[in-house]
């Protein structure tokens, strides 16, 4: 039964990310598969992707990212 329950919640959590993402009409959709690490070799890959993992809400620990925005083109 615990099973059971623990799918339904994470459908039910999918389906609530894609309404909301179709909601915010994003002009397109980027993650960190597509990033170019290769590009930015300053840029230290585990700790971005610790980042990503969110753990730093939880520990309710402040991030703080510095520098130019990507350009768009």
């Amino acid at each position: 039964m615990t099973m059971l329950c623990e799918r339904e919640i994470a459908r039910k959590d999918q389906r609530r990310i894609e309404m909301s993402l179709g909601l915010a009409r994003f002009p397109f959709h980027r993650d960190l598969a597509g990033f170019d690490f290769a590009a930015q070799p300053s840029i230290d890959r585990g700790q971005i992707r610790d980042l990503a993992t969110g753990r730093f809400i939880a520990n309710r620990e402040a991030v703080l990212l510095l520098g130019p925005p990507e350009s768009m083109s």
